[in-house]
């Protein structure tokens, strides 16, 4: 039975709003390398937001995927920066924009169900995936399954008004999953459901074991958007204390986003201008290359402001396929992501100080870096090869599907 085979196979309807608009965008990237060691047995439909340029339709890496409009051109941004829930907290012309986001995504699913006969849907994230389609979904007997990836969770938490509304979301779905034991143990205290822990996995056809870096001086990468919660700064003041020990490193910041201003001005407060490289964003075909050109790659995450954290830190399982030393911090998602002693080293959030002890340990210790990096690429074969992770996925489609 081949991928083209397309009436042998069973519909499964993915309904996410976030997914890879054009081939190596890094916008839901996750998603697609989820599904694509199972495409020989289900045919996927994508049910995704439009955007500026996009296709309504279309078939990409061989996977369909529909696009449905709820704004004209230039009004279509809510989604795929990662940032819908701070655009429609600050402006009520964005939350009418959400409400036409969340019915045009019902109807674009109910005329999917019509048109495809799915026997199951996979909803990433209960707002917006589950709240717009999760009642249409019922009525139509598709049974589905939706996955917590952290913010969702948080708006639970932060908005009592909100936790009603996700914990009737998640009790109602055939099955739920969260991308760490984190989120599960606080979906669990959320809403009280029993979740499957279904990390997003790594490409294994990109990111692959690769010799030591040999660029001098060591670089420290940081990979994700310029956000609080991805902790830049405290990368920034360890980076700081490195320098005044004599320890010869540079930083690569990838990544763009509203704090990078703010970021910049500390570059240059810490005196730091030529320790540091900002990338801005960058293709995702190009991340292997910078993990190989690495030392070390960090993810300093914090809780930010509005209480939300990491949910995983899929950047830390990726650089451990790759055979190099990580350090995340000691804090929800990461700790899934970062076997302690093993690929990494964890350190305590909110901590320059910890966080340059175990840059300095690392960067000065050829032999620990290797035995961290060989760990890594064991540790990330277990638990984030796309293989394990699509079939634990078939699984559960295959527990629920009608």
């Amino acid at each position: 039975m081949g991928i083209g085979d397309t009436a042998s196979r069973p519909a499964v309807l993915v309904v996410t709003h976030n997914y890879p608009r054009y081939a190596e965008d890094q916008a839901g990237q996750f998603i697609q390398t989820l599904i694509h060691p199972v495409r020989d047995r289900y045919r996927f439909i994508v049910i995704a937001p439009h955007q500026a340029g996009l296709e309504e339709a279309e078939t990409l890496e061989q996977v369909e995927i529909v696009r449905f409009r709820y704004g004209p051109d230039e009004q279509e941004t809510l989604a795929y920066e990662g940032n819908m829930h701070e655009q429609v907290l600050a402006s009520w012309r964005k939350r009418f924009l959400f409400l036409s986001f969340m019915r045009s995504m019902r109807k674009q699913v109910a005329a999917a169900i019509d048109h495809y006969q799915p026997v199951a849907a996979h909803v990433h994230w209960w707002i917006p995936g589950a709240l717009a389609t999760a009642g249409t979904l019922t009525r139509r007997k598709v049974p589905y399954v939706l996955t917590t990836h952290g913010s969702d969770l948080t708006l639970m938490q932060r908005f009592s008004a909100l936790r009603p509304l996700g914990k009737g979301l998640f009790r109602r779905a055939a099955a739920c999953t969260a991308v760490s034991s984190y989120l599960r143990d606080r979906l669990k205290e959320l809403a009280g459901v029993e979740a499957h822990v279904l990390p997003m996995p790594y490409d294994d056809t990109k990111f692959m074991p690769q010799p030591p870096s040999d660029l001098t001086p060591a670089r420290i990468t940081c990979i994700g958007r310029l956000i609080e919660r991805k902790g830049q700064r405290y990368l920034l003041e360890a980076e700081k204390l490195l320098k005044e020990r004599g320890v010869a490193s540079h930083i690569m910041l990838v990544g763009d986003g509203p704090d990078r201003e703010m970021l910049t001005g500390r570059i240059q407060e810490l005196g730091l201008a030529d320790h540091v490289t900002m990338t801005g964003n960058v293709p995702h075909s190009d991340i292997p290359a910078i993990i190989r050109d690495s030392a070390v790659v960090v993810l300093p995450s914090v809780k930010d402001w509005k209480g939300e954290v990491e949910g995983l830190g899929m950047v830390l399982a990726e650089a451990s396929a790759c055979a190099r030393p990580v350090i995340g911090t000691d804090l929800a998602g990461p700790k899934d992501a970062v076997a302690d002693g093993e690929s990494g080293i964890l350190v305590a959030p909110n901590n320059a100080g910890e966080l340059a002890d175990a840059l300095q340990r690392i960067l000065t210790d050829r032999d620990l870096a290797a035995r961290l990096g060989q760990g890594g690429v064991d540790f990330a074969r277990r638990n984030f090869s796309p293989g394990s992770q699509a079939e634990k996925l078939a699984a559960i489609i295959e527990s629920v599907r009608c």
